[in-house]
C-alpha cells in the first residue's frame, strides 16, 4: 500500500508530494472551496435521528449536547448521505463526493469510513444496500 493510499484511508482530506507544483496547490485548494460551497448555505444544518449536523462548522452534536467527534473524511461521508434526502449512494458516487484530488478514493476507504461512522453515531444509523452502496436508515430533517 503506498503512503498517499494510507493517508487516505485514514481520514486524510488530500496528500500532496514535495516538492509541489504551486499551479497544481492552487488547483487544489480552488477545489476544497468549491466543494467546500457547493450546494450548501452559511450555517446549514441537518438533524440525523438524535445528531444535529452543522455543514458551516463541520459538527456534529447529539441532542445531550455531547459532540461526535469526526474526522473531516467522515464528515464529509456523512453530510453526503444526510442530504441525498434518502437516494441510495452508490461507492462510486460516495468515492467522487468526499475524494479530494489526488488520485481516487478506494472503495475499500469508503467501506472504512462507513464503519467508522457506524461506531461512532449507530451501528443502525447508516443501511447497506446490497451491490448498490449506502444510505441513511434515520429520518433527517432540517433543525
Amino acid at each position: 500500500m503506498g503512503e498517499g493510499q494510507a493517508c487516505f484511508e485514514l481520514g486524510a482530506d488530500d496528500y500532496v508530494v514535495k516538492p509541489v507544483d504551486p499551479r497544481e496547490l492552487d488547483m487544489r485548494l480552488q477545489a476544497v472551496m468549491r466543494r467546500s460551497d457547493s450546494g450548501t448555505a452559511s450555517g446549514e444544518k441537518l438533524k440525523l435521528g438524535h445528531i444535529t449536523l452543522d455543514h458551516s462548522r463541520r459538527t456534529a452534536v447529539g441532542d445531550d449536547g455531547q459532540g461526535v467527534d469526526l474526522t473531516p473524511a467522515e464528515f464529509s461521508m456523512i453530510w453526503v448521505l444526510a442530504s441525498s434526502d434518502g437516494k441510495v449512494q452508490s461507492r462510486e458516487d460516495l468515492v467522487d463526493a468526499i475524494s479530494s484530488g489526488e488520485g481516487p478514493l478506494s472503495f475499500r476507504a469508503v467501506d472504512i469510513l462507513i464503519s467508522r461512522l457506524r461506531k461512532k453515531i449507530a451501528k443502525d444509523a447508516i443501511e447497506t444496500v446490497p451491490h448498490i452502496g449506502y444510505k441513511c436508515a434515520w429520518a433527517v430533517t432540517q433543525p
